[in-house]
C-alpha cells in the first residue's frame, strides 16, 4: 500500500502524540533530582533523599523551614513550612534576638522525611 501525503502526515501526527503522552507522563519512576520545592516538602514529599530550601526559624517552638519570611522583627515564618531536625548537622550563621533564631538566607538542605519531620544530612547557604 503506497501512502500518500495526507496519510503519511497523519502517521507523524499519531507518532508525534504518542512520544508527547509517555514524555509528560513520565513513562517510568525516575529519582528525585534538582530542589524540591517547600510547598511539596509539606503536603506531598518525596521519597528517599532530596534537597530543598527555605529558611530557618526557630520562635522556641522547634525549628522550621519556612517557605517565607513575615516582615516583622524577629521575623516569622511565613508561606508553607515542615517541621526541621537538624540533628548534629552544622547550622550556618544565624540570627537571634527576643527568643527567636532565623536565617537571613534560604538554606538549601539535604534530607529526608521522618513522618512529618524533614531529617537534614547537609545544610548549605
Amino acid at each position: 500500500m503506497r501512502l500518500t501525503e495526507p496519510m503519511r502526515y497523519a502517521a507523524m501526527m499519531v507518532t508525534v502524540a504518542i512520544v508527547a503522552t509517555a514524555c509528560a507522563t513520565g513513562g517510568v519512576d525516575r529519582p528525585t533530582t534538582g530542589t524540591v520545592p517547600i510547598t511539596q516538602v509539606a503536603t506531598d514529599p518525596p521519597p528517599g533523599t532530596f534537597s530543598t530550601s527555605g529558611f530557618y526559624v526557630d520562635d522556641g517552638t522547634g525549628p522550621q523551614l519556612c517557605e517565607l519570611l513575615a516582615e516583622s522583627y524577629p521575623p516569622q515564618c511565613a508561606g508553607a513550612a515542615v517541621a526541621l531536625d537538624v540533628g548534629n548537622v552544622t547550622l550556618p550563621a544565624l540570627s537571634s534576638a527576643n527568643g527567636v533564631t532565623w536565617s537571613d538566607r534560604p538554606l538549601t538542605i539535604v534530607g529526608h522525611m521522618a513522618g512529618r519531620l524533614l531529617v537534614a544530612e547537609t545544610i548549605t547557604r
